[in-house]
């Protein structure tokens, strides 16, 4: 009985993730959360179907926008995962989204950067994200300036700013050692 009710909430999760329901996407949290505390099975965010695709893949091929950010912030969601069929992530499926909507499409692309998705992920034709992006005219351009800024961020955010404690951690330091120089 227990399977099946697992089996049961993780096709409404991707029927939601399909329909872009938020309603339903609350209610499956909430029996997974149900499941939980009975310890009746353990809910899988990252649930594939036979095609290997995930909640998030079908987030990106119907533009459910609203049904993003729950699925993302979700605890252990996998923002890279691979389908069986052409092994693609949610990224290759956005970059090959040309008939979304732009904003849409940015905004996407955005959040799944702040999720931390990785460009470096191949298909099994060996294409990076960026190998699929149609590049027929310039219309796509604006995603290769959003990832390099995310990039320029990202680097910025990691680096370790110098303040006036470590100057003074240093001077310091510099000090002691002409005080040890001078004994």
């Amino acid at each position: 009985m227990t399977e099946d009710r697992l089996q049961l909430i993780h096709q409404r999760l991707l029927h939601a993730a399909k329909q872009d329901d938020e309603a339903l996407l609350d209610e499956v949290f909430e029996e997974a959360d149900n499941l939980a505390e009975e310890n009746a099975g353990e809910f899988d965010i990252n649930h594939r179907d036979g095609l290997g695709n995930t909640a998030l893949h079908y987030v990106v091929k119907n533009t459910s926008v609203g049904v993003l950010d729950a699925i993302l912030s979700y605890d252990n969601t996998d923002v890279d995962p691979q389908n069986r069929i052409e092994g693609d992530t949610p990224l290759h499926l956005l970059m090959r989204a040309d008939g979304m909507d732009r904003r849409a499409r940015e905004y996407f692309l955005t959040e799944l950067i702040d999720a931390g998705v990785n460009f470096q992920v191949k298909n099994n034709h060996n294409q990076k994200p960026f190998d699929v992006l149609s590049r027929v005219d310039d219309s796509n351009d604006w995603i290769e300036t959003v990832y390099k800024e995310s990039q320029i961020q990202r680097v910025l955010e990691d680096e370790d700013v110098v303040d006036d404690d470590d100057i003074a951690d240093d001077s310091e330091a510099s000090n002691s050692d002409s005080e040890d120089k001078e004994e």
